[in-house]
């Protein structure tokens, strides 16, 4: 999946990758990270995106569980949920840079207000949405029977609906300059 045609060796000035870390188990993130520097041309940029888990906050436990089922489902499935925490070393052992930068964004999920920054009731359909799809990986990571899981969405959203949900996500960003 992550072998690359060897003519592709120095050919993109730009290679990006991210949101793997669901999808990458923890010992193979050098190969992958080594395919992307080998396709980049000297000089050009190879840039790495990964979310950390959202934070857990103190009135919801519903959706603290949800997230722990995420990070179990994802560690089931062969993923990195912690990658975040090593991103920078295994990044900087991939290859070598003329530089290297590194950026941490902050996204909020907050449902306690409809002010800049905090998710509108829209939005927060789109999430319940989006944990809805995500119900088919957690029963496939096999972290929780589907009448728990069934359970715990109803309890999340009724955290979102009491507007309770008070968490951050966190993305991290690496570029590097190749030499």
């Amino acid at each position: 999946m992550f072998d690359l045609p060897a003519d592709f060796s120095n050919y993109y000035n730009l290679v990006h990758a991210r949101f793997l870390a669901p999808f990458v188990a923890p010992h193979v993130w050098s190969t992958i990270l080594g395919e992307l520097v080998r396709v980049c041309k000297p000089g050009g940029w190879v840039v790495w995106t990964e979310p950390a888990v959202p934070t857990k906050g103190e009135r919801t436990p519903a959706w603290n569980q949800w997230l722990d089922w995420v990070e179990q489902a994802v560690e089931y499935t062969g993923g990195s949920p912690s990658i975040t925490a090593s991103m920078e070393q295994v990044f900087r052992q991939a290859g070598s840079w003329e530089e290297i930068e590194r950026q941490k964004t902050s996204l909020p999920l907050h449902t306690t207000s409809t002010t800049r920054g905090y998710l509108l009731a829209d939005q927060v359909r789109v999430l319940h949405r989006w944990l809805l799809a995500l119900r088919s990986y957690l029963l496939a990571g096999k972290v929780v029977s589907p009448r728990m899981l069934d359970q715990g969405l109803k309890q999340v959203e009724e955290e979102f609906n009491r507007r309770a949900v008070t968490s951050q996500w966190e993305w991290y960003t690496l570029s590097g300059r190749k030499l």
